[in-house]
C-alpha cells in the first residue's frame, strides 16, 4: 500500500493457508480487461468475518462477482476481496505490511 494506514487491529483476524485466490495487481496496463487483466495468486491472507473488525477499510464495486478490499484513505489496492458464498473477507498478506 501506498500509505501507512492501519486497516486491522492486532488479534481480529486469523491466518489461514488457503486455495490461492486470484487478485488482479494494484496497476493494470492501459488495455487489459478484466479477463486478460494481470493478476497475483495469493495464498497466505488474514480471515475477519465482519466487516465492522476493519480499522481503515473500502470496498470497490463488485467485479466479476467478487468485490475487493482497498485502503480507505488512499484507495490503494486491492488488498483483498470478500468471499461472494461466505461473506468473510479475505486480506492478501503480500498485499499489507505487518508491524
Amino acid at each position: 500500500m501506498r500509505c501507512n494506514c492501519a486497516i486491522l487491529s492486532p488479534n481480529v483476524a486469523s491466518f489461514v493457508d488457503a486455495k490461492p485466490f486470484s487478485l488482479p495487481f494494484c496497476r493494470q496496463a492501459k488495455n487489459s480487461t478484466s479477463i486478460n487483466a494481470e493478476r497475483l495468486y495469493a495464498c497466505y491472507r488474514w480471515q475477519v468475518e465482519r466487516m465492522f473488525d476493519f480499522e481503515n477499510i473500502g470496498f470497490t464495486h463488485a467485479r466479476d462477482g467478487v468485490k475487493y478490499l482497498i485502503c480507505a484513505n488512499c484507495e490503494d489496492g486491492p488488498v483483498g476481496y470478500l468471499c461472494p458464498v461466505t461473506k468473510a473477507h479475505f486480506v492478501a498478506v503480500c498485499r499489507v505490511k505487518q508491524e
